[in-house]
């Protein structure tokens, strides 16, 4: 038997079947508070937006993980999430830039705008988040990143989804 657990805020609900998701989880805290500040703090359409998508590099056979994905209206993807709490945060932040985020962008089939990666304590009535923004159109590896400075927007850009 298939127990269901029905996780509400504000206006949107998320119907969470047992041994699909752990909702006591701090990785999927996490994920979901940045899935719902998406919509309600920034506007983007629940309809644009997937979660824990999976990208194979046919050359290495190596599969990434994108957090989540945000789509124009056209659906190619425009923002490619990594969402980390604290302990992961620590724990890979130098893979999260180095070789997911790009390696996703790259794996894209189409060009990508910006990568993202959101630390964020989502703990009882607390929520401290740090997000770190690289515009892919300028920045496409790792490295010319790295020559820039790190140079990041704090904030999540304004386009249309």
């Amino acid at each position: 038997m298939i127990n269901l657990t029905i996780i509400k805020q504000t206006n949107l609900s998320f119907l969470l079947a047992d041994g699909f998701f752990d909702s006591t989880d701090p990785s999927f805290n996490t994920k979901i508070s940045t899935y719902l500040d998406l919509i309600q703090i920034h506007g983007f359409k629940a309809s644009r937006i997937a979660m824990d998508i999976e990208l194979l590099d046919k050359d290495s056979k190596k599969k990434f993980k994108a957090d989540l994905l945000v789509y124009n209206n056209a659906l190619r993807p425009q923002l490619i999430f990594q969402v980390k709490t604290p302990k992961d945060y620590q724990e890979y932040i130098s893979q999260s830039f180095k070789t997911d985020l790009f390696n996703l962008a790259k794996l894209s089939v189409h060009s990508v705008k910006y990568l993202v990666l959101v630390y964020r304590n989502v703990s009882g009535y607390i929520d401290q988040k740090e997000v770190v923004v690289i515009d892919y159109s300028r920045y496409k590896s790792f490295e010319s990143w790295k020559q820039s400075g790190f140079e990041h927007l704090d904030f999540l850009p304004v386009f249309e989804s």
